[in-house]
């Protein structure tokens, strides 16, 4: 992931300011400062084309990610021996931007009403008011996000104990096998359970995202699966993301 997001910023920022710099965090998360809205918005249309082409390989496994960004005042402790190396210090911006992050659906950028009040008039067009609650005790953000990638389906290249789903269950069968479902997502907040039925090609309407309780989401996505013949393959997803496979 670390070749997309260095592209994509050096592709809009020939000449960044000491200011405008991306690190990397755990995994495959960065993070990315920008002084100018319009900026980061261009940063992450191109990070979404360039995603885009990668993905229309039937050969690789797609690349499907999420983004928040928020605006406000921060302070870079700028490190004196590694170069572009900076922390960047804001309790209440980074929060935020972990918030939108975390509550944002894959394929998605989500800015707070800071950055989007910051965007040009033609940026704005391109983008939806909406709501996030990551927490039950936490109160809305107000936000805004792109779809930045079109396509947010599983890939081609899933293994056939996947894809091939056809088997008929036995009620036994079934029975334990909602009974795993149920277990793991019970443990899984929404944005979690909403991720996952958008990767299994649960159509966005049929997702209640306006519910904040897990348990209304996980419920929808069983019964779509049941509904489609897809418990099989909601079963070995939740199998991989406990591997590590996904």
């Amino acid at each position: 992931m670390g070749k997309f997001v260095y592209r994509s910023f050096s592709s809009v920022m020939s000449n960044p300011s000491e200011y405008e710099i991306f690190k990397s965090l755990e995994g495959d998360a960065f993070l990315v400062s920008f002084e100018k809205a319009d900026d980061a918005y261009n940063f992450v249309k191109t990070l979404g084309q360039d995603i885009e082409k990668y993905n229309a390989n039937p050969e690789v496994k797609k690349r499907i990610f999420r983004i928040g960004a928020a605006t406000g005042n921060v302070y870079f402790e700028r490190s004196a021996y590694e170069k572009n190396s900076s922390k960047i210090i804001s309790d209440l911006v980074m929060r935020r931007v972990a918030r939108l992050r975390d509550g944002a659906q894959p394929g998605y950028f989500y800015v707070d009403q800071a950055t989007f009040n910051g965007f040009t008039d033609d940026v704005k067009k391109n983008f939806s008011e909406v709501s996030v609650r990551t927490k039950a005790h936490e109160t809305d953000i107000y936000a805004w996000r792109y779809q930045l990638i079109s396509d947010i389906s599983t890939s081609t290249n899933e293994s056939s104990s996947i894809i091939c789903e056809n088997e008929a269950l036995s009620a036994e069968e079934k029975s334990k096998l909602l009974i795993e479902i149920y277990d793991w997502l019970n443990n899984r907040g929404t944005p979690e359970i909403v991720r996952i039925a958008q990767i299994m090609g649960m159509p966005n309407n049929e997702i209640p995202v306006q519910y904040i309780e897990p348990s209304i989401v996980a419920n929808a996505l069983v019964r779509w699966a049941q509904t489609n013949n897809k418990l099989i393959r909601l079963k070995n997803l939740i199998q991989n993301i406990d591997s590590g496979n996904r």
